[in-house]
């Protein structure tokens, strides 16, 4: 719950939210804006979500929209799940394949040392699928650490070099490009299906792993696309795990994540969701009332002074296995910056004439702190 301290007052603020993780420090930024005459701050708030987009989101490495790159392991847990060679098909791959087949723009083979873009249907690609000796998974993770989009990995995990290097075993040697691609603020999902491989007249328990190389911020993004065409909870003994080091998802009452706060009823506001942060307008209530009814609500069964008021916003909740369970929060912290005379330059300079990118180049923001005015319960 968020409680106002604070000893000013003004008439009007807008509430902006994102999510940082950070070394397992979870901090929730919020961007105040009080609006009245004698801070000069204009009362329209219609070009918040573009000063939002212009200073924060265009800092972040975004990726390119439907233009998805399907990588495959040319390996046999790959033809096998197809049903190859007489064995049973892999149900839950079955399931997976027309959503990723849908949205694929690129197919990239793995045979060998050689990763090569193939042409043709994704689907009959995926169907003639054969064995090579080996795979340069490394190589390939590398590629799409560094790409400026989505990308499916499918995959054994079975890194095998005709070096002196050989299987790899015991090497992480993902973990340099996933490194690299969660350090530019994107997500990994990880599906780890059991399955049996049978060679030589043998059977060998193993895993096949789906990677999704995506980002929980990119509109219709593949792992949405996945949810909602594949129903998990079908398949018990697939796991999947959530890499991020930047967009913990909200959880709330509302499936659409769309607005994920409540502020107090007596500020007749409706948060309005712009998907990772919300915007809310309190010019509803004067502060006068808020002072009284919120700030210095009381007990109703005690009479009693409410220490630091009602909650002015709450309903804010976060899913502790929301990243599969890779990471524990350990902490959660409030940071909240005065946007005043930032906002109001911004808006000049759109009635001037400039674009929000524009305006964002030329007057870098230095944002100040506000200590005092909420904390979190």
């Amino acid at each position: 719950m968020l409680q106002s301290v604070f000893g000013y007052l003004t008439e009007k603020i807008v509430c902006m939210k994102k999510l940082f993780l950070s070394n397992l420090l979870l901090s929730v930024f919020f961007l105040s804006l009080t609006s009245c005459n004698q801070f000069g701050t204009p009362t329209e708030i219609k070009f918040l979500n573009d000063f939002h987009h212009a200073y924060f989101m265009a800092q972040e490495d975004e990726l390119k929209e439907d233009s998805l790159a399907l990588y495959v392991d040319y390996s046999t847990c790959i033809a096998q799940a197809m049903g190859a060679n007489q064995t049973p098909a892999s149900q839950f791959y079955m399931a997976m394949v027309p959503t990723i087949s849908n949205a694929t723009k690129s197919y990239w083979s793995i045979k060998g040392g050689d990763i090569t873009k193939e042409n043709g249907d994704v689907y009959t690609l995926l169907r003639s699928v054969a064995e090579v000796n080996y795979a340069d998974l490394a190589g390939a993770v590398n590629i799409i650490a560094k790409g400026k989009t989505e990308a499916v990995l499918f995959t054994d995990g079975e890194f095998y070099e005709q070096t002196i290097a050989k299987s790899h075993v015991n090497d992480p040697y993902m973990a340099p490009a996933i490194e690299t691609w969660l350090k530019r603020g994107h997500d990994i999902y990880v599906f780890s299906e059991p399955y049996t491989e049978y060679y030589r007249g043998n059977q060998y328990e193993k895993k096949r792993f789906y990677f999704l190389f995506t980002d929980t911020r990119l509109k219709d993004n593949i792992f949405d696309r996945v949810r909602k065409n594949v129903a998990f909870e079908d398949y018990p003994d697939v796991k999947y795990y959530h890499l991020t080091a930047n967009n913990p998802t909200l959880m709330t009452t509302n499936t659409a994540f769309e607005s994920s706060s409540t502020p107090h009823e007596l500020l007749e506001c409706t948060p309005e969701g712009h998907g990772s942060y919300e915007i809310q307008d309190w010019s509803l209530m004067d502060w006068k009332n808020i002072g009284k009814y919120i700030l210095q609500a009381y007990d109703e069964n005690t009479g009693e002074l409410i220490p630091d008021g009602e909650p002015v916003i709450s309903g804010l909740k976060l899913d502790k296995n929301f990243q599969g369970g890779c990471y524990r929060i350990e902490d959660i912290d409030l940071v909240i910056s005065n946007i005043n005379e930032e906002y109001t330059a911004f808006v000049d300079s759109i009635y001037a004439g400039l674009k929000a990118y524009q305006i964002a180049d030329i007057m870098p923001v230095q944002l100040s702190p506000a200590d005092h005015f909420m904390k979190l319960d």
